[in-house]
């Protein structure tokens, strides 16, 4: 069962980020907007970019 679990674990991993992707790429070409978290550490906070039609926002 073990290994069963780690099995599902890593393929639901890679839908996540197939999925994840798949949204960048939509908010790229400018449908909707997707949280990129490029997760910068800048004096101790966490930043996330916003693209939003194609433009990156900071």
């Amino acid at each position: 069962m073990e290994f069963l679990k780690d099995e599902f674990e890593s393929v639901k991993r890679y839908f996540e980020n197939t999925i994840y992707k798949w949204k960048v790429i939509m908010a790229f070409l400018g449908y909707g907007k997707v949280k990129v978290s490029t997760a910068r550490v800048y004096r101790g906070k966490v930043h996330h970019k916003e693209i939003i039609g194609g433009a990156i926002w900071r």
